[in-house]
């Protein structure tokens, strides 16, 4: 039961929705001025109130060097609502690392993380995905750190 309209299309959709995709969602902030900033040629994962778009939140921070995957090792609650996508895998920012460390910021929190073993130096329950820690050896052996 259709019952709304895209706001960049007009096509109907969903009452509770304001595009009928996210193409439409991009193209509304392009058509509103909004500018792309994606440093590193990833999709736009991110849309900022004022229309920017980014291809990872924080994606703008001045010392931003490129998204990065995180992971929940802990124990999930049996009685978690099937809404509630709290232990789901998060993408950060990645702001600063010498190898040793890995500073980023994913919803407007700085995190810390040990790079060799990949754990979140205030809580053991959340890791680096083994990609995400391969993307910074990466990064800094190009770098000739």
């Amino acid at each position: 039961m259709a019952s709304g309209i895209c706001e960049f299309c007009n096509k109907e959709i969903e009452k509770y929705l304001n595009y009928c995709s996210w193409n439409c969602h991009v193209f509304y902030a392009q058509s509103r001025g909004g500018n792309i900033h994606c440093p590193n040629n990833l999709p736009i994962t991110c849309i900022m109130w004022d229309n920017r778009m980014l291809e990872c939140e924080h994606g703008d921070h001045n010392d931003y060097k490129f998204p990065i995957e995180v992971e929940y090792k802990g124990e999930i609650p049996k009685d978690l609502p099937e809404w509630d996508c709290s232990y789901e895998n998060q993408i950060h920012a990645l702001i600063y690392t010498d190898g040793s460390i890995a500073l980023t910021l994913g919803e407007a929190t700085y995190n810390l993380w040990f790079v060799n073993d990949g754990w979140w130096k205030i809580e053991k329950d959340w890791k680096l995905t083994d990609e995400s820690i391969k993307r910074i050896k990466e990064y800094l052996s190009n770098k000739n750190i």
